[in-house]
């Protein structure tokens, strides 16, 4: 930029010892500005008075040329913590090697599970043909069943244990074994004779048949004469069915074709073979001897 030409020496020594400032000379009176230099340091801001210019001296002809380049040393960078930027590449490498560890060790776990399911589909197929080779084993016309597939169907309800003298109750069909009836039907008919102890079954059966001779069969079922005929009955025990509770007004009747079925499937493994009791009979001593009665005697009247 050009240098101002100095004034004359005579003006100069005027001014020199002035204690007033000249006034300029433009209509125009500009305060002094004041330029404030930041630096990345802890020094002390310093004003600084920019030369006052005219305003088409303020107007800049030529902007590459008059505009002031700041130091770079100068310019402090303002910025924010909260403000998100885009992530760095270092960040976006430790992300995609996370990732890649999960999925390893995702694959580690299902490798390991289809392991442990070929497993057990080796053995399905192992037992499978096992199972087929053992069909195959049969086809000569022998029957073969494993004991433990039958064993709801040939134990007692009660006792759980096998049912040799298999005995069926004729209003609901369940089957239960003989001791187990017997002890069921017992403690019935100990509680009613404590309040009934002079009941006979057998001699009201007695009454009952007489007077159904008498009638016609048409007469009998009659619901009047039906209702009639058990208002004229003693008090009975109310036996129950031990699994359903339904009320049981007959005798147990024994099932022959499930106790040989039941024996013949014993039979087969020698252990069970051995366990196989004699047929059950009730024995009861009359006028000084044993003498085998029914089992349901006393329960029930006889038919």
């Amino acid at each position: 930029m050009p240098r101002a030409s100095s004034p004359p020496a005579t003006h100069r020594q005027r001014t020199k010892f002035s204690p007033i400032p000249s006034k300029p000379t433009s209509r125009h009176q500009h305060s002094p500005s004041l330029i404030l230099e930041l630096s990345s340091d802890d020094s002390a801001l310093s004003p600084l008075h920019s030369p006052t210019k005219s305003p088409s001296q303020q107007r800049p002809k030529n902007t590459s040329n008059n505009a002031r380049i700041i130091p770079s040393s100068d310019v402090i960078e303002i910025s924010s913590d909260d403000d998100d930027g885009p992530p760095s590449q270092a960040s976006i490498v430790a992300d995609l090697r996370k990732q890649v560890s999960k999925l390893k060790q995702e694959n580690e776990r299902y490798g390991k599970e289809c392991i442990v399911l070929k497993q057990a589909l080796a053995r399905s197929y192992a037992e499978l043909k096992e199972a087929n080779a053992s069909k195959l084993e049969s086809a000569d016309g022998k029957l073969v069943l494993e004991l433990s597939k039958l064993e709801d169907t040939i134990s007692c309800e009660i006792c759980t244990n096998r049912l040799y003298t298999p005995y069926l109750l004729p209003g609901c069909g369940h089957t239960f074994c003989l001791s187990c009836l017997r002890d069921w039907f017992g403690m019935t008919h100990a509680q009613f004779l404590q309040t009934n102890p002079h009941w006979n079954p057998n001699a009201q059966n007695q009454n009952i048949l007489r007077i159904r001779s008498l009638l016609r069969p048409e007469y009998l079922v009659h619901p009047q004469i039906q209702h009639e005929m058990l208002h004229i009955q003693q008090p009975q025990p109310q036996f129950t069915c031990p699994t359903c509770r339904k009320r049981v007004y007959q005798r147990p009747v024994e099932v022959y074709a499930l106790k040989s079925l039941i024996r013949m499937s014993l039979s087969a493994n020698e252990a069970e073979k051995a366990k196989i009791p004699p047929d059950t009979t009730v024995v009861e001593k009359r006028r000084g001897r044993l003498v085998v009665v029914d089992p349901w005697d006393g329960f029930f009247p006889r038919e």
